[in-house]
């Protein structure tokens, strides 16, 4: 009966020298048990809601719920929220070592689509995450009101999504099943995507001039006001298509372009994951980059060993991309490297 309650019974039977009086079939629910007589055997005032939170957790996994798709961003339907009159409870239950101290916060209880059931402390973020999603608020005019932007209530509501304490509607971004199956090599998550990239060629101006550049046309840089409405449309469509949306920054080099860290601002405001397919640069101007959001990666291209790099790229090249991978390893950037291929390399 009481194989419900592992963190309880560790700690009870670490403060008493015998549980024989407490481990009775006539013992309702422990927590009501530990309420009643817990002052009697000196046990530590928060033991009673532990139980409890245990209790929850033990129903939640007797009855895996039947989840169905969302036609749009709902609460899930196996979510409680519980007032707690104790803080860190979540945590010290998932066995960290925390101090459990009295003090308000509200605590959520859900179980997953796998059947797991998780229990955290809910932060603020998550507890507006559930009433925009509860009250059905529009994003922009949230926005407004709490003095963010609305990429930081997307990242709110990715999070819940993720935790999946928030559902979702399906990916619309998937392959045709008319050419397309699942099969043995490739399984169901292959056949859709949960995020779509948007590589952006934003200027031609390049301090390289490559030997196999495919692009030496003259054509004219994204103008700014454009772009700003063109990551507009890229929200709505990636909300429209049930997806995360990821800005890719290229060109030319992307950092060339007159207001590049105002674009990649109004992109980070928009909420969406960024990238930068470049050329290498100075430490501060990563930095100033990774202040406004950090990046998702940082992708640089060499085309083999120095003498053949340097007659492709130009002289030097070789070795300044060696010293740049190493400030973006210093500055927590995750690098990637990408050659063209050839007979030579």
């Amino acid at each position: 009966m009481f194989s419900q309650y592992p963190r309880t019974v560790a700690l009870l039977t670490s403060l008493l020298p015998s549980t024989d009086r407490i481990w009775s079939d006539d013992t309702p629910l422990l927590s009501d048990w530990l309420k009643m007589h817990g002052t009697t055997f000196a046990l530590p005032e928060f033991v009673a809601a532990l139980a409890c939170l245990e209790e929850y957790v033990a129903e939640l996994q007797a009855s895996p719920f039947d989840f169905s798709t969302p036609d749009t961003m709902i609460l899930n339907p196996t979510l409680h929220v519980l007032e707690s009159e104790w803080l860190n409870l979540p945590a010290y239950l998932a066995g960290r070592e925390v101090t459990v101290t009295a003090g308000k916060e509200l605590v959520l209880i859900w179980q997953r689509l796998d059947g797991s059931v998780r229990a955290k402390t809910g932060t603020p973020q998550d507890l507006l995450a559930l009433k925009l999603v509860e009250e059905q608020t529009d994003l922009e005019t949230a926005a407004r009101e709490h003095g963010v932007t609305v990429g930081a209530l997307d990242s709110m509501l990715e999070h819940g999504e993720y935790e999946e304490f928030l559902l979702v509607p399906d990916s619309l971004i998937s392959r045709s099943p008319e050419i397309f199956v699942a099969n043995a090599f490739t399984g169901e998550r292959f056949l859709t995507s949960p995020a779509f990239t948007l590589q952006w060629h934003i200027t031609q101006a390049c301090d390289l001039h490559c030997k196999h550049c495919y692009d030496r046309s003259q054509r004219k840089a994204v103008d700014f006001n454009q772009g700003v409405k063109i990551l507009d449309d890229f929200r709505t469509f990636c909300k429209t298509q049930n997806v995360f949306g990821q800005v890719t920054f290229t060109g030319g080099n992307p950092l060339l372009y007159d207001n590049f860290l105002e674009l990649y601002q109004a992109a980070a405001d928009r909420g969406f994951q960024l990238a930068i397919l470049g050329n290498p640069t100075g430490r501060e101007t990563i930095r100033k980059i990774q202040a406004i959001k950090p990046l998702e990666f940082y992708q640089v291209s060499l085309e083999g060993l120095e003498s053949h790099n340097d007659e492709i790229r130009g002289e030097g090249h070789f070795q300044r991309i060696l010293t740049f991978l190493d400030i973006l390893q210093q500055e927590e950037v995750y690098s990637m490297v990408m050659l063209t291929l050839t007979r030579k390399n």
